[in-house]
């Protein structure tokens, strides 16, 4: 009799302990999804507020470099937050549906064990976050919502000095908008290259020492397709650029190796005249695949610092690095966008204005599609 009470009490103490564990368990993952819920949130408020910063910078003439990489940092960490925000709110997908049709019940236990390679495993998407951000060891669960805050305390910290920052960006003039309707027009944009245009544009602003210096250039390399023309374009649509020189022209036949300094100028396209300025600056943009010919360029260079006035200035894009060499100033080298900035560009081509968190699985594919393309605007 006394071994069946012992073993009846023992049962019951087991199963109280069991009961008492998995409650505290329930409340621990209870507590921790409030808690990710509360950063998530925190996250989106911080966001919106170095959105609205950012926005009112872009749409001021800003001239102070200073200010300009201050803008550049918050963009990218704007960039970070928002991949991390639709990384978090994103559903898990399973393997079955990207698998094979059709399939049993076996070969559904056999896609959940392969779940974690899943190349749709958000768990999987933040370890590839990982490596290319601040954000180190990200994945959905505990260490993810600590990650979380320290992500959050970053964004604070920036917060907290956007007021001073503020007063110095009302002092500069706005920009020129056009009508909001030409804004729909995606090509009119030129996206995640504003630290670039800025350097492009101040050194063709530099004035240049009187007579008896050298010829500026300004050397714009990286891979094919990456933005090299794109960012020259819209350089010389600036109207600071336009009102700045006289006559803008521009050349891409071919490496310069048989080109001769009297027929250089015929083959070049006028891109832009203006013939009420006083001054006779001229812009000469050459945009070369490769390599330059290095006796045709000497050859070029020593006839325009002869002929063009002074205060004039040539860009010269390639693929080569070694074209860097080149410039008398230092060159802009253009890579590919970070995969945080390219999700930002790519939410904005496929959502448009619809907030993606009302559509979490199309937002879970097209952040794995933006992966897929590895930053490139072609694709997109």
């Amino acid at each position: 009799m006394e071994v069946l009470i012992s073993a009846v009490l023992g049962e019951i103490v087991s199963r109280t302990i069991s009961v008492v564990v998995e409650k505290c368990r329930e409340q621990m993952i209870a507590k921790e999804r409030t808690t990710t819920e509360e950063g998530l949130q925190r996250l989106h408020q911080l966001l919106l507020r170095i959105s609205a910063v950012v926005e009112e910078a872009e749409g001021r003439r800003v001239t102070n470099r200073g200010m300009i990489r201050q803008v550049s940092m918050m963009i990218i960490q704007m960039f970070r937050g928002y991949y991390l925000l639709n990384s978090f709110k994103s559903p898990e997908i399973t393997e079955d549906r990207w698998g094979r049709p059709g399939g049993d019940s076996d070969d559904e236990e056999v896609s959940g064990s392969l779940f974690a390679q899943s190349k749709f495993n958000p768990a999987k998407r933040f370890r590839r976050l990982s490596s290319y951000t601040q954000i180190d060891s990200m994945v959905v669960g505990r260490g993810g919502s600590k990650e979380l805050k320290q992500f959050i305390l970053v964004l604070e910290s920036m917060v907290a000095d956007l007021k001073e920052f503020a007063i110095f960006l009302m002092s500069y003039p706005r920009m020129y908008r056009q009508p909001y309707g030409s804004y729909l027009m995606l090509e009119k944009f030129m996206f995640g290259r504003q630290m670039e245009r800025e350097q492009a544009i101040g050194f063709l602003l530099q004035p240049e020492p009187p007579r008896g210096g050298n010829l500026g250039v300004l050397p714009i390399v990286g891979p094919g397709l990456i933005g090299k023309s794109t960012l020259v374009e819209h350089v010389c649509d600036d109207e600071r650029v336009r009102n700045h020189f006289s006559l803008i022209l521009r050349y891409r036949e071919n490496d310069l190796k048989d080109e001769m300094p009297t027929t250089f100028r015929d083959h070049c396209v006028i891109k832009h005249q203006n013939s009420a300025s006083i001054e006779e600056r001229s812009l000469v943009v050459i945009e070369l695949l490769g390599d330059v010919d290095e006796g045709a360029w000497k050859r070029l260079l020593q006839t325009s610092e002869r002929c063009m006035a002074n205060g004039s200035k040539i860009i010269i894009t390639s693929r080569s690095e070694k074209m860097a060499s080149v410039g008398t100033t230092k060159a802009i080298k253009l890579s590919c966008l970070s995969k945080e900035a390219f999700w930002y560009f790519f939410k904005m081509l496929v959502f448009g204005s619809t907030d993606p968190e009302e559509h979490p699985k199309l937002t879970s594919i097209a952040m794995e599609l933006a992966l897929e393309m590895c930053g490139s605007f072609i694709f997109a």
